[in-house]
């Protein structure tokens, strides 16, 4: 399992505009092995919302999760995935800008992004099971290395 978990602090000021916040983004991986060469895998990535700029993003949530079977010593591996189960339908970006002596404007654009998709994938490794040749390296003079 593997766990990513991020907290960024941003303070923007432009002209009499100030746009600050903080945002949360976690990840999380877990691989879990079955018997006979079968094993599943869950993603999942969360930000809670983000300020970049003048922009400011909605929070969004992603999980991801797949069902892979290995062939022939590992040599074929089989995935069946889907991504975005949760799809909470995309994030909206609203970019606030002040323009001197003039006004404010607010854009919102909403962003399907990452849209639920289901695939199916073969990978081939040609080298799986191959034997590594590991040689031994010495360096300085015999006197150095007894020391």
């Amino acid at each position: 399992m593997g766990v990513d978990l991020v907290y960024l602090y941003s303070e923007n000021r432009i002209k009499e505009y100030n746009l600050n916040g903080g945002t949360f983004q976690g990840r999380m991986n877990n691989i879990f092995t079955l018997p006979k060469s079968w094993s599943t895998e869950l993603n999942y990535m969360y930000v809670s919302g983000a300020i970049q700029g003048n922009m400011r993003i909605s929070a969004m949530n992603i999980l991801s999760a797949s069902v892979k079977k290995g062939f022939f010593n590992n040599k074929l591996t089989a995935s069946l995935f889907v991504d975005n189960v949760i799809d909470n339908g995309g994030y909206t970006i609203k970019i606030t800008t002040t323009e001197p002596g003039r006004f404010t404007k607010h854009l919102r654009s909403h962003n399907p992004g990452t849209i639920r998709s289901y695939g199916l994938s073969l990978r081939w490794n040609f080298k799986a099971g191959k034997d590594v040749k590991v040689q031994k390296v010495t360096i300085g003079n015999e006197e150095e290395r007894q020391r």
